[in-house]
C-alpha cells in the first residue's frame, strides 16, 4: 500500500512599507544671512525596517520642477540626520531630504522654504 504525504506550506509575504522623513530644521520660511551656517535636520523611521540613509538637497525655489537644478548637501546614516549648508547667493530656497530604508524603499519630505539675504 502506498502513502502519500501531504504538506501544507504558508507563505507570508511583508510588503517594504517606505519610509517616512519629515525636516525639523530649519522652520519653514525662515530667514537666513548670506554665509550663514544653517543646520538642516530631520526625522525618519521606517515601520518595516530600519533606516539606511537620509540624502539632503537644496536648489532655488524658481527651479523647483528642475531636477538637473538641485543641489545634494549631505547624506547621514546612523541616528542623527543633520547637515550644514551656507549659501553665498541670496535669494529663495527649497530644502528636502530622502531618506532610504535598509531594503531599499524611498520617500521625500515636503520641502522647506528659506530666504538668505542680509541680516
Amino acid at each position: 500500500e502506498q502513502r502519500q504525504s501531504i504538506t501544507d506550506t504558508t507563505v507570508v509575504v511583508v510588503e517594504n512599507v517606505p519610509p517616512v522623513v519629515l525636516l525639523t530644521q530649519p522652520g519653514d520660511d525662515s530667514m537666513f544671512a548670506v554665509g550663514a551656517d544653517i543646520s538642516v535636520a530631520a526625522n525618519a523611521s521606517d515601520a518595516t525596517d530600519g533606516i539606511k540613509q537620509v540624502e539632503f538637497f537644496v536648489r532655488e525655489a524658481n527651479f523647483f520642477m528642475s531636477l538637473e537644478k538641485s543641489i545634494g548637501i549631505g547624506t547621514r546614516s546612523g541616528s542623527t540626520f543633520t547637515v550644514s549648508l551656507k549659501l553665498l547667493t541670496p535669494g529663495h530656497y527649497m530644502v528636502w531630504a530622502i531618506a532610504t530604508d535598509d531594503r531599499g524603499a524611498t520617500s521625500q519630505s515636503n520641502p522647506i522654504h528659506i530666504g538668505i539675504g542680509s541680516h
